[in-house]
């Protein structure tokens, strides 16, 4: 892995999601009249959608394939549901669709869980990698 790109598309990201999230922070501050909620809104929201960035760019689209299985099993379960068919092959396939979608969620939101306490140490990580790369260099 070269850290030295992987430090700055992670820069990049976090520069864009910082100004838009200091904006959006700035505005909600001004117009409540809240300036703690605006630091907790900057602060929170940069680190989340960062952090969602980060799980579906980096491990090789593993995370979006299973977020898109998921969404494929949650539609096709509703389109069982919505159909007019009175067979037990119908509620088998719809009940099958619910399993496989609840775990796929499972599995996903316990990734997303993990990507999100990860994130500052994975950032961290990935500067000093870059700037052992460049000094070798």
């Amino acid at each position: 892995m070269f850290y030295a790109h992987a430090w700055k598309v992670r820069k990049i990201q976090l520069i864009i999601v910082n100004v838009i999230f200091a904006v959006f922070g700035a505005y909600v501050g001004i117009a409540d009249a809240n300036i703690a909620e605006s630091v907790v809104i900057w602060l929170f929201g940069s680190w989340m959608v960062s952090a969602l960035i980060a799980a579906f760019t980096k491990s090789g689209n593993k995370v979006s394939a299973l977020a898109y299985t998921v969404g494929a099993a949650v539609f096709s379960g509703m389109a069982l549901s919505l159909s007019e068919g009175d067979s037990v092959f119908w509620a088998l396939a719809f009940t099958w669709n619910a399993i496989k979608a609840s775990i796929g969620t499972m599995i996903l939101a316990a990734i997303l869980v993990f990507e999100f306490v990860i994130f500052p140490i994975t950032t961290i990580y990935y500067f000093v990698k870059s700037r052992q790369e460049l000094a070798l260099a």
